[in-house]
Formats: C-alpha cells, structure tokens, sequence
C-alpha cells in the first residue's frame, strides 16, 4: 500500500513516518504501561525494523565500517542494553529496540551470536517463545514455582516442549 500511494523511490521516507507516528501513537495508547500487548501499542516495533532494512547499509558504510573494532565494540553494546533492559514494557522497548538495532547495523562478521549454542537457540527461538509462558503460567498456577527443584523441573519441561515442537513442527520440510 506505502509503496502503490508513494513511490519505490519515496518508500523508506514513507516507511519512516509511519514509524513515527505508530510510535506516538503508542505511548499514547498506552500510558502507566496500559495495552502494552495490544496491536496498536506494538506495531511500531516491526515499523522500527522496516526502517532499519532500509538504512542499514547506509548506516554501516558511515559508522561501522570506519574502524575495524566498530563493529564488534556496537554489537557487544547492543548485547548490553539488551540484557540489562530487563522486564520489557512501553517504557523498555526503546532500549532493546536500540540494543537490537546496533547488533543488526553493525553487522559483525565474527559475531559472537554465531556460536554453536547461540544459533541453536535461536533456531528454536520461535518454539520456546511459543511455549514458555504458558507453561509457565500453568505451573504458577500449580504452585510449581516455589523451589529451585520445582523451577528447574519447569524449565526442563519448556526446553523439552521447545525441543519438541522444533524438531516435529519447524523443522519438518513441508511437501
């Protein structure tokens, strides 16, 4: 639609200003942390990641390619904000959205997230993000949670069930 009403040409622009404005239109749908989860107080997030797609080359010709530790010191740094970002809310998205953008535009060819262990998580990233919080909230529920023997029999369940659902769902080929 963007691209039909302005241009090939004009589209990381238009991209861009939709981002603005879904970001305002998010803090303002969502104050004191309220609808946080709700569509339109969320969108903006993906909008942030259309932008980024559209600039990211330009960003890393001008900055990351300037000195050959840029690259490596902007993905730690990312890595940084993520982790110390904590509980995510309205309030916390924009670290991590930053965080992610400068692992993303600082493109490290020697990337510590290409570990072995790293890749495997995120290939089953989509399973266990499928099933943590149910699970979790089931053993809540069940009083599952209240020592370290019940917490790690139920992250050993969720990492099974992702197991699970990885190998018999996502990567099952589609004839």
């Amino acid at each position: 639609l963007l691209k039909k009403v302005f241009s090939l040409k004009r589209l990381p622009l238009a991209v861009t200003i939709v981002f603005i404005l879904l970001t305002v239109t998010s803090v303002l749908v969502s104050r004191n942390g309220k609808g946080y989860l709700l569509t339109q107080c969320r969108i903006f997030e993906l909008f942030f990641g259309s932008v980024l797609f559209f600039y990211k080359d330009i960003v890393y010709k001008r900055v990351f390619s300037l000195n050959t530790y840029l690259p490596l010191l902007g993905e730690v740094l990312g890595i940084v904000i993520i982790i110390q970002n904590g509980i995510w809310t309205v309030t916390t998205s924009l670290p991590t959205m930053l965080g992610t953008a400068l692992i993303i535009l600082s493109h490290n060819k020697n990337s510590v997230l290409r570990l072995p262990p790293l890749t495997l998580l995120g290939r089953c990233s989509y399973s266990l993000y499928l099933w943590h919080w149910p699970l979790f909230v089931f053993a809540l529920r069940c009083g599952y949670t209240d020592t370290v023997l019940s917490c790690s029999i139920v992250i050993l369940v969720i990492l099974i069930f992702t197991a699970l659902s990885y190998v018999f769902t996502e990567k099952r080929k589609v004839d």
